[in-house]
């Protein structure tokens, strides 16, 4: 009898060893499929290029802007940043805006090509004089910062 059973265990053992090398053989298939097709996943999608972004006070409704700055006077009425974006198909951007180092504002749009975003002071105030930056980010991580400076007149 004692033959017997380890006779079976033996058996068992090796029925469950042939079953995990056969799920080893499909786990390996498996990934093997999932690493070859990624890439061409990855290469339809393409890369995107954040090609351009500046700061200005002029946007014309046709998207025409004014001149670049890095530095605006207290009074200016609105401070845009301007984000040129190449993608294979609309993509979110966001920009964080910071006073110091204290957040104003965080948005995020979906872009085409450009997108824009402003600040502006609160109705009847003007900017505090200082150093700001503009964060231009894709899924959280910062790509791109821009400073600028708004100053009191003379």
């Amino acid at each position: 009898m004692r033959e017997q059973f380890e006779l079976g265990a033996f058996f068992h053992n090796k029925r469950t060893i042939g079953l995990l090398l056969i799920g080893s053989i499909l786990c390996v298939g498996f990934a093997m499929c999932v690493a070859s097709i990624w890439p061409a996943i990855q290469v339809e999608q393409g890369p995107i290029v954040v090609r351009d972004a500046f700061l200005t006070t002029e946007v014309a409704p046709n998207g025409t802007t004014g001149e670049r700055a890095t530095e605006f006077p207290v009074d200016t009425p609105r401070i845009w940043c301007i984000v040129d974006v190449e993608a294979p198909k609309p993509v979110r951007v966001g920009v964080r805006w910071y006073y110091g180092e204290k957040l104003l504002w965080d948005h995020i749009q979906v872009v085409e090509r450009r997108g824009g975003w402003y600040i502006e002071p609160p109705p009847g105030e003007q900017f505090a004089a200082g150093e700001y930056r503009v964060e231009v980010y894709l899924v959280r991580k910062a790509i791109r910062t821009l400073y600028f400076r708004v100053v009191a007149p003379k």
